[in-house]
Protein backbone atom coordinates (compact mmCIF):
# COMPACT_ATOMS: atom_id res chain seq x y z
CA UNK A 1 0.00 0.00 0.00
CA UNK A 2 1.42 3.23 -0.67
CA UNK A 3 2.68 5.10 2.38
CA UNK A 4 0.98 8.42 1.80
CA UNK A 5 -2.25 6.32 2.17
CA UNK A 6 -1.17 4.59 5.23
CA UNK A 7 -0.28 8.24 6.91
CA UNK A 8 -4.15 9.38 5.92
CA UNK A 9 -5.69 6.35 6.92
CA UNK A 10 -4.19 6.13 10.30
CA UNK A 11 -5.48 9.76 10.82
CA UNK A 12 -8.37 8.71 11.03
CA UNK A 13 -8.57 5.82 12.70
CA UNK A 14 -10.02 6.04 16.38
CA UNK A 15 -10.32 2.42 17.94
CA UNK A 16 -6.96 1.08 17.50
CA UNK A 17 -3.66 0.73 19.74
CA UNK A 18 -1.27 2.99 17.61
CA UNK A 19 1.94 1.28 18.12
CA UNK A 20 -0.02 -2.32 16.12
CA UNK A 21 -0.01 -2.34 12.59
CA UNK A 22 -3.93 -1.33 11.26
CA UNK A 23 -5.77 -4.31 9.52
CA UNK A 24 -7.06 -2.97 6.16
CA UNK A 25 -9.27 -5.71 5.66
CA UNK A 26 -11.26 -4.26 8.74
CA UNK A 27 -14.60 -2.48 8.21
CA UNK A 28 -13.45 1.37 8.77
CA UNK A 29 -16.73 1.68 11.22
CA UNK A 30 -14.74 -0.48 13.83
CA UNK A 31 -12.07 2.06 13.75
CA UNK A 32 -14.58 4.34 14.82
CA UNK A 33 -14.78 6.29 11.02
CA UNK A 34 -18.34 7.15 10.71
CA UNK A 35 -19.90 8.51 7.21
CA UNK A 36 -18.82 12.26 7.90
CA UNK A 37 -15.49 10.90 8.99
CA UNK A 38 -15.53 8.84 5.44
CA UNK A 39 -16.22 11.82 3.32
CA UNK A 40 -13.45 13.82 5.13
CA UNK A 41 -11.30 11.24 4.39
CA UNK A 42 -12.35 10.88 0.99
CA UNK A 43 -11.71 13.94 0.12
CA UNK A 44 -8.02 14.10 1.71
CA UNK A 45 -7.35 11.49 -0.35
CA UNK A 46 -8.28 12.95 -3.47
CA UNK A 47 -6.58 16.52 -2.22
CA UNK A 48 -3.15 13.97 -1.67
CA UNK A 49 -3.32 12.37 -5.19
CA UNK A 50 -4.47 15.06 -7.04
CA UNK A 51 -7.67 13.32 -8.39
CA UNK A 52 -11.38 13.09 -8.09
CA UNK A 53 -13.00 9.68 -7.18
CA UNK A 54 -15.59 8.95 -10.30
CA UNK A 55 -19.19 8.19 -9.26
CA UNK A 56 -18.76 4.29 -9.59
CA UNK A 57 -16.75 4.07 -6.80
CA UNK A 58 -18.67 6.84 -4.09
CA UNK A 59 -20.57 3.27 -3.20
CA UNK A 60 -20.76 1.65 0.62
CA UNK A 61 -18.65 -1.26 -0.84
CA UNK A 62 -15.65 1.41 -1.68
CA UNK A 63 -15.80 2.42 2.11
CA UNK A 64 -16.36 -1.03 3.88
CA UNK A 65 -12.24 -1.11 4.19
CA UNK A 66 -8.95 0.84 3.71
CA UNK A 67 -8.21 -1.72 1.03
CA UNK A 68 -11.76 -1.31 -1.26
CA UNK A 69 -10.67 2.60 -0.76
CA UNK A 70 -7.13 1.70 -1.67
CA UNK A 71 -8.02 -0.19 -4.39
CA UNK A 72 -10.65 2.60 -5.84
CA UNK A 73 -7.80 5.18 -5.36
CA UNK A 74 -5.04 3.04 -7.65
CA UNK A 75 -7.97 2.22 -10.41
CA UNK A 76 -8.78 6.01 -10.63
CA UNK A 77 -5.17 7.37 -10.68
CA UNK A 78 -4.41 4.42 -13.36
CA UNK A 79 -7.75 5.88 -15.39
CA UNK A 80 -6.19 9.24 -14.88
CA UNK A 81 -2.74 8.11 -16.21
CA UNK A 82 -4.07 6.29 -19.15
CA UNK A 83 -5.61 9.52 -20.53
CA UNK A 84 -2.97 11.16 -20.16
Amino acid sequence: MHEKFVEIAKKYVKHHPADQPLDFDKDLQDYGIDSMEQIKLLVEIEETFNIVMPDEYLVQETFSSFRNLYEATEQTIKKISSIN
